[in-house]
């Protein structure tokens, strides 16, 4: 993912299968099937797959005032999005 932010939606992951690399603000975490982290808005984050050969599947609730793509506020893109 990109890095990013939401000023009306909040996020909860769970790693369902394999290991992530998240990032909240300054903070990186790694977390493995089970685990589970809540992204409040407002706050920058970002998820990736650390390994070239494992499958990363993560579960992803939104919650809050405005679900849409145009509350995705990107800080940092390497897909070239906006």
């Amino acid at each position: 993912l990109s890095l990013q932010k939401h000023k009306h939606r909040e996020e909860h992951w769970i790693i369902h299968k394999g290991t992530a690399e998240i990032r909240l603000e300054k903070q990186d975490f790694i977390l493995r099937e089970g685990d589970y982290i809540n992204i409040p808005k407002g706050l920058t984050h970002r998820l990736s797959n650390p390994s070239k050969n494992e499958k990363l599947e993560v579960l992803e609730i939104q919650y809050g005032d405005i679900l849409l793509e145009e509350d995705i506020v990107r800080i940092k893109d390497d897909y070239g999005r906006s």
